[in-house]
C-alpha cells in the first residue's frame, strides 16, 4: 500500500534543510518564511477552509509559492512550482 505521506516529506525536508543552510552562511533570512503544510489533501482538505478562515491574521504575505512534486514511476522525483490557479485568502 501507498502511504500519502510518504511523497510529501521529502520536500518539506528540503525546504528545511536550505533554511539551515541559509541561516549557517548568513546568520539570518533575508524575509519572513511562513509554511502551511496541509496534510488531508488525500481527503479533500476538509478542515483547511476553518483554519484559513480562523488563521487568516498570521497567513498574511507578501508572495506565495505554492509548490508540489512527487515521484514518478520511475522513482525520479520531480518538482513543480507555481500553479495554473492563484491562491488569495481575504
Amino acid at each position: 500500500m501507498h502511504a500519502a505521506w510518504a511523497t510529501h516529506k521529502g520536500h518539506i525536508i528540503s525546504r528545511l534543510f536550505a533554511i539551515d543552510a541559509l541561516l549557517a552562511e548568513d546568520g539570518e533570512l533575508p524575509c519572513t518564511v511562513k509554511f502551511i503544510i496541509e496534510g488531508e489533501e488525500e481527503t479533500s482538505s476538509t478542515h483547511f477552509h476553518d483554519f484559513v478562515r480562523d488563521h487568516h491574521d498570521r497567513l498574511e504575505a507578501e508572495v506565495c509559492i505554492w509548490e508540489m512534486g512527487g515521484v514518478d514511476y520511475h522513482e525520479n522525483p520531480n518538482k513543480s512550482w507555481g500553479c495554473a490557479a492563484f491562491a488569495m485568502w481575504s
